[in-house]
């Protein structure tokens, strides 16, 4: 990675054909920290075919996702947790003290628990659907959209060695 707010994605061309990349957003809090580069740039050694580029766009969207996702849930752990532990115990007592049964404690607990799921599952999937998360993957995917791919010497050199060096290397049983 370069100096500054740039973010550099490499592209390697496996001896096979196949390609393989490189790039600093591995981890949710980078990939959220897309949304704040100043620039995206990409480098190559050998030119890559067009649907390597889809399908590595095609990738980073689902982990953009899954990440910006992941965070707005973390946001509202508490929260949800909360309201969970209020159904819970509100339906808790209601069928402690309203419904009259001949076996005490099992069905409150049960019906209790059963209402404290539904509710954080519900919560989360309503937390799920906000506007700012929305606006958030759209504004990584523009980042990454953005991204300009250009030709670099020392890479093309890389990929020339590890290429040499494949053909040349005997065959390894598996």
């Amino acid at each position: 990675m370069k100096s500054g707010n740039i973010f550099e994605i490499i592209h390697l061309k496996n001896p096979d054909g196949t390609s393989r990349y490189y790039h600093p957003f591995v981890s949710r809090e980078r990939i959220v920290s897309l949304e704040f580069a100043t620039e995206l740039e990409g480098s190559y050694g050998i030119e890559p075919q067009v649907d390597s580029f889809r399908l590595f766009r095609e990738q980073m969207y689902k982990n953009v996702q899954n990440a910006v996702t992941s965070a707005s849930l973390e946001k509202s752990f508490i929260p949800r947790f909360l309201l969970s532990a209020l159904v819970f115990l509100v339906t808790f007592l209601f069928f402690s003290l309203v419904v009259r049964d001949p076996v005490p404690l099992l069905d409150e607990l049960l019906f209790s628990s059963i209402a404290a799921g539904i509710t954080w599952v519900v919560s989360r999937k309503k937390k799920i659907r906000t506007l700012g998360e929305a606006d958030q993957i759209m504004n990584i995917r523009q980042r990454l959209d953005s991204a300009f791919f250009t030709p670099d010497p020392g890479i093309f050199q890389l990929e020339q060695l590890w290429h040499r060096i494949y053909k040349e290397a005997p065959d390894q049983p598996p």
